[in-house]
Order: structure tokens, then C-alpha cells, then sequence
């Protein structure tokens, strides 16, 4: 006997089936309690295992679904330690708090910084790459070529933790150098390849605000809105894109195909 087409309207209410005092199904009670743990996103892939849980995430009004590409660009979709959570607050941070407030741009404070250490005795003077190495201990000893090369070598590798670090620290050291425009990006790079899009916005912002007329200004803009349409910010996507299209009319055709299908993809006027 044929099996009947699955409906929508099956599915068990879990608020409902609460005050009903009905029995709920156990993805149901899944949702419920990502729900009560506070999560507002969640990133999955669905497959014949998960299918069931991915069909109740359409039913709650509390909880996001982001679906990846494909399943390895979930596995990257939670920074080490936030358990695949994302805040509204982290989300909202993306856009910019009005002038004169008093405070900084909220796009500064998107991705968490360290705490600073306590006071401690300035040690002796140290040469730029042993200062580094001292620090992260990420690039290795030889000229600024080398240690770029060294640090996009690791993105290649997809090694995209050891790529963040690697960047960061060459951007650091070098943030004059003519690589260092091409290492805020491919940092950018690091963050939005693992969908962490609230810092991938900030270091494209960044990169671009470094260097608005360099090489890599362009593809800054094209991937700052790109994240931001990640995060759901579709009209500030648009501004990033409409930006890109007048200030670069002469820019690759790469950059120019790519844009304009997410300008139409985002609804772009």
C-alpha cells in the first residue's frame, strides 16, 4: 500500500500539546529544550536520521535554521566553545551604533576580545618577528613574503584556526606592508568559510577601511555584504553591493557576475 504524503499540519503544536497535556514526539521535545537552553540559531544539514527534528525547526518561532552548503561547512559553523549559539545581541552587533552616543562602533565589538592581562614588569625590546614568535609563535623566522606565504599556505590547507592566527599575528606585525590589504581579506576568509559571520563582517570591514582603493577593496566590499546577508541583513547587504558597483565600476568580472547574483539573490533594487 502507497504511503501517505506527509502533511504539515500533523506535526503536534508543542506549546499546544503542552497545555493539552498530549504526549509529544521526541523532536518535539528536542526543540523544546534547545529553546529553553536560550538558542536562537542553529546550523544543520538534513538527512534521513535528522529529518524528523529539521521538521519540527519549522514550526518554532524561537529558533533560526541556517542550512550550510554541504555538511563540512557546518561542521566550521560554531566557533570553538559557543556550542553552535548565537546571540540577537551578536547578530544586531553588525550594525553601527549612531555618532555621539559615547561609544564605539558596535561592528568593533562583534567578535569578543580577551580580557587584557594584569600589569606586568615591559620585558626588553625584542626584533618584530621574535616579538611574534614570543606571542603567538604562529609564523615562522624570514622576510614578510615568507611569512605571508607561510600563513596563506595554511588557509589552502583548509587549516582554518592555525590560518586565523597566522593572519592576525602578520597583520600585526606588518599593517604597512602592501601583503597586509591581501591578509585582513584572506583573515576575513577564515571567519566567513566557518560561517561566523559577525567576524568575518567586522575584518572585511576593516580590510576595507585599511585600504578603500587598494586591490583587494572590492572583493572586501563584495565579501562584507555577503556576510551581512548571512546574518540576515539584507539591507545593509545591498548598501555593501550598490557600494562596490558604483566606487569599482572597473572591477573583475569575477567580482562583477558574483555581485550581482547576490544582489539578486538578496532582493537588491
Amino acid at each position: 500500500m502507497a504511503a501517505k504524503p506527509y502533511s504539515a499540519k500533523k506535526i503536534i503544536d508543542i506549546d499546544k500539546a503542552k497545555k493539552a497535556r498530549k504526549p509529544m514526539k521526541g523532536r518535539d521535545i528536542i526543540v523544546k529544550a534547545l529553546e529553553n537552553e536560550g538558542v536562537e540559531v542553529i546550523f544543520g544539514y538534513p538527512g534521513g536520521a535528522s529529518m524528523e527534528i529539521h521538521q519540527a525547526l519549522t514550526l518554532t518561532k524561537k529558533i533560526r535554521h541556517v542550512l550550510p552548503r554541504h555538511e563540512q561547512g557546518g561542521g566550521f559553523a560554531a566557533l570553538p566553545g559557543s556550542l553552535g549559539r548565537v546571540s540577537q545581541k551578536a547578530v544586531s552587533s553588525v550594525q553601527p551604533q549612531p555618532p555621539g552616543n559615547g561609544t564605539k562602533p558596535a561592528v568593533s565589538e562583534a567578535a569578543p576580545r580577551p580580557a587584557p592581562a594584569p600589569a606586568v614588569p615591559a620585558p626588553p625590546p625584542q626584533p618584530a618577528v621574535q616579538a611574534s614568535r614570543d606571542v603567538a609563535g604562529v609564523l615562522p623566522e624570514g622576510t614578510v613574503k615568507e611569512q605571508y606565504a607561510y600563513a596563506f599556505g595554511l588557509l589552502r590547507q583548509a587549516n582554518y584556526d592555525r590560518a586565523e592566527q597566522a593572519l592576525q599575528e602578520f597583520v600585526r606585525l606588518h599593517p604597512k606592508e602592501s601583503l597586509a590589504s591581501n591578509a585582513r581579506y584572506w583573515l576575513g576568509e577564515t571567519y566567513y568559510v566557518r560561517a561566523a559571520y559577525v567576524q568575518a563582517a567586522e575584518i572585511f570591514l576593516e580590510g576595507y577601511q585599511a585600504d578603500p582603493t587598494g586591490p583587494k577593496a572590492p572583493d572586501s566590499l563584495l565579501k562584507l555584504g555577503m556576510s551581512l546577508a548571512g546574518l540576515d541583513k539584507k539591507r545593509e547587504a545591498c548598501a555593501a553591493f550598490e557600494k562596490l558597483t558604483k566606487d569599482f565600476p572597473d572591477a573583475a568580472a569575477g567580482v562583477k557576475n558574483t555581485v550581482n547574483r547576490e544582489k539578486q539573490k538578496n532582493g537588491c533594487s
